[in-house]
């Protein structure tokens, strides 16, 4: 994964009409490391899917359509230009990964993942763990969760959140769309 530096020339003297000259220069290549040589040359065939940055720009994660370790990475980016590093490799889900967001509202409090089976998983990305929520649903969460919302036809594709309440989410599909909230028990049906 690059990151990339897209500049705008502050020419004040220019016409609004004509495109401003960029200057785009290479800021930072992240290294994965995902464990053996053949798991890290599998992850790196598939390009990223989609990115998250979260609500303070310290984090930066990356999802690639797939499964195992290595398909969603975390990393810490620096305020300054020097010290990016990857910061975790989520572990293996149940299914691929169809869209990732951070919770927060002036820093990220949690990384939510909706996978392809219309599970989630809410993470702890600073303790590198799964957060208290997932942890008492399970893993595999499916079984925990309402069988009217994983056996649809169609996936979670965005996730939004209201920042004066992180702990509510909206769930959106091409189809449907489901609201969670964290701080209720799981209802057996939807």
């Amino acid at each position: 994964i690059k990151v990339l530096r897209i500049e705008r020339s502050n020419d004040e003297g220019m016409n609004t009409d004509e495109s401003p000259p960029k200057n785009v220069s290479l800021e930072h290549t992240f290294d994965t490391h995902v464990g053996s040589s053949s798991r890290r040359r599998e992850t790196e065939t598939y390009a990223a899917s989609e990115l998250a940055v979260s609500p303070d720009g310290a984090w930066l994660a990356a999802s690639r359509f797939g499964m195992g370790s290595g398909t969603i990475l975390l990393f810490s980016v620096p305020e300054s230009g020097d010290g990016y590093r990857q910061w975790w490799s989520l572990p293996a889900f149940e299914a691929p990964p169809s869209c990732i967001k951070f919770l927060g509202r002036d820093k990220a409090e949690a990384l939510a993942v909706a996978c392809s089976n219309n599970t989630f998983y809410i993470f702890d990305h600073e303790e590198r763990c799964l957060s208290d929520w997932s942890q008492d649903a399970g893993f595999p969460v499916s079984s925990s969760l309402p069988r009217e919302l994983i056996h649809r036809a169609d996936y979670p594709v965005r996730m939004a959140f209201n920042t004066s309440n992180p702990s509510k989410f909206l769930l959106g599909a091409h189809g449907f769309f489901c609201i969670v909230d964290l701080d209720q028990p799981m209802p057996e049906h939807s």
